[in-house]
């Protein structure tokens, strides 16, 4: 094992055993993996924030109860009830998503991490310049989702639509 960069075709179990580059177009082969990988880490973040910035947009609208009035029954009725039910369904399906998401943005890190912890200069490049490519395709939309999520911070307006 190299403790120090080197470019070289010649790679020894590369993260799993007996997987062995030995030619140059095996080489350029896993570098346009890796690269691929990068920018699928990019945007799988991308989703993630487009994900949380769709839960936000439905929990926007009355999250308290100032938007009862003192006409409405103190028992729910039954198209309450379903109506409920169904926004908790879609919520456990979008967690699972975040969840399986966050799940494999790790999972992509760490592969990545790996590969380059080989200290092949040419790993390296191919993962920097794949997540620079899927940065620079995905940011504006990444930006947009971050600044979306900060405005939820923001005190709350009154529900103008209950009133």
């Amino acid at each position: 094992m190299h403790m120090s960069y080197w470019f070289g075709n010649n790679v020894n179990n590369l993260l799993f055993k007996d997987f062995t580059l030995t030619t140059a177009t095996g080489l350029i082969v896993t570098c346009f993996a890796l690269c691929a990988l990068g920018i699928l880490l990019e945007v799988i973040k991308v989703h993630q924030a487009s994900l949380i910035q769709k839960n936000i947009d439905e929990n926007e609208h009355c999250r308290s109860h100032r938007c009862s009035s003192e006409t409405d029954s103190l028992i729910p009725i039954d198209a309450e009830v379903e109506r409920r039910s169904a926004r908790n369904k879609l919520r456990l399906i979008l967690m699972l998503k975040k969840t399986f998401l966050y799940g494999l943005q790790i999972v992509l890190s760490y592969i990545l991490m790996l590969c380059v912890m080989t200290y092949n200069g040419y790993f390296t490049i191919a993962v920097a310049l794949g997540a620079s490519v899927g940065y620079l395709v995905c940011g504006p939309y990444l930006l947009e989702a971050i600044v979306k999520n900060t405005e939820f911070m923001r005190p709350k307006k009154e529900c103008r639509t209950c009133l």
